[in-house]
C-alpha cells in the first residue's frame, strides 16, 4: 500500500483533481461534499 500525501496553500477541487479523500474545516466543505467529523469541536484563537 502507497499513500501520497499532498498539502496546497488554497482550496482545490477535490474529486475532479483526482483525490480519494481530503481534510478542510467544516465551513469550507461544499454541500454536495460527504463530510465525517475526525474529532470534537473545537476553538483557535490568535493572540499577540
Amino acid at each position: 500500500m502507497c499513500i501520497d500525501l499532498v498539502t496546497e496553500g488554497g482550496l482545490i477541487e477535490i474529486v475532479a483533481d483526482g483525490f480519494d479523500a481530503g481534510i478542510r474545516r467544516a465551513d469550507l466543505v461544499p454541500r454536495d461534499m460527504v463530510a465525517i467529523p475526525m474529532g470534537q469541536p473545537f476553538q483557535m484563537a490568535v493572540v499577540g
